[in-house]
C-alpha cells in the first residue's frame, strides 16, 4: 500500500498544481458566455473580462455568435466597470466592425442595433454619420429583417421596436395593436416590465454625462468611455 502510494505522489502533485495553477475566473466567464442566458449578478474580474474582449476587437469580421459574445462580454464590463469601460478608440473600432458585419436574420439584427446602441453609445443610425462614411448600410431596407419577428415572442416584440427607433422607421398602428397583445399574453412579468421600461419608449443613451437622465432606468444606461 505504502508502495503504490509512493509511486502515485507525483502524479497526485502534478495534478494538484494543474488544479490550482487554472483560471477558475476565466474558466467561469467561458461557461458564462455558452449560456444563453449569462448569470449577470457575478462578478468577472476585469483582467479576465478585458483579454476576452482584447480577442473580439483583434477580429476583422464579425459573425452572429462573435456579436452575440461580445454583446455579453460587454454588458459584464458595463455592469461592473463602469467607469472603466472602453476607451474611444476602442469604441470606434467596434462600431466600424459591428457596422459591417454581414446580418443574415433577425436575431443578427438585432444584436447589431442593441450593440452599437446600448454597448457603444449610439442612438440612432444618424449618430453613425460622426463614425463611418456610410451610415446608411446598417438601416438598409433588405438588411433589416424585420419581418422576421415572432409577435407572441415579446423579446423579438422588443428587439423589433429596437430596430425600428434605431433606424427611424415608421410603425404602423397594427404594429402597436400586435404589440398590445404581446403585453396583454405575457406570463413573464420581469420581461414585461423591462419591456416597457426599454423597448417602445426608446430610452435614450447618454455617453460620458448621465445628468440628463430623467431617472433610474436612463441612468442605467449611460455609458462612460475613456480618452
Amino acid at each position: 500500500m505504502k508502495k503504490n502510494f509512493y509511486l502515485f505522489f507525483p502524479v497526485i502533485v502534478i495534478l494538484g498544481l494543474m488544479v490550482f495553477s487554472v483560471d477558475w475566473s476565466s474558466v467561469g466567464l467561458v461557461w458564462q458566455l455558452e449560456k444563453d442566458h449569462p448569470d449577470f449578478s457575478i462578478k468577472v474580474e476585469k483582467d479576465v473580462l478585458d483579454s476576452k474582449i482584447n480577442i473580439y476587437q483583434k477580429k476583422d469580421i464579425y459573425s452572429e455568435k462573435d456579436m452575440e459574445i461580445l454583446w455579453k462580454l460587454l454588458r459584464f464590463k458595463k455592469d461592473f466597470y463602469r467607469y472603466d469601460y472602453l476607451t474611444e478608440d476602442q469604441r470606434k473600432e467596434f462600431i466600424e466592425k459591428i457596422a459591417e458585419a454581414d446580418i443574415k436574420n433577425f436575431y443578427g439584427k438585432f444584436l447589431q442595433v442593441n450593440l452599437l446602441k446600448y454597448r457603444l453609445g449610439l442612438n440612432s443610425f444618424e449618430e453613425l454619420s460622426d463614425w463611418l462614411e456610410d451610415e446608411d448600410m446598417v438601416c438598409q431596407e433588405d438588411n433589416l429583417f424585420v419581418n422576421q419577428v415572432d409577435w407572441d415572442n415579446l423579446f423579438q416584440v422588443g428587439a423589433y421596436f429596437d430596430i425600428v427607433h434605431f433606424c427611424s422607421l415608421d410603425y404602423s398602428q397594427e404594429d402597436l395593436n400586435r404589440l398590445n397583445l404581446a403585453l396583454k399574453n405575457a406570463t413573464d412579468q420581469m420581461l414585461k416590465t423591462h419591456f416597457l421600461e426599454h423597448g417602445i419608449n426608446n430610452v435614450p443613451v447618454y455617453v460620458n454625462d448621465c445628468s440628463r437622465a430623467k431617472n433610474l432606468n436612463e441612468e442605467n444606461h449611460c455609458l462612460f468611455f475613456k480618452e
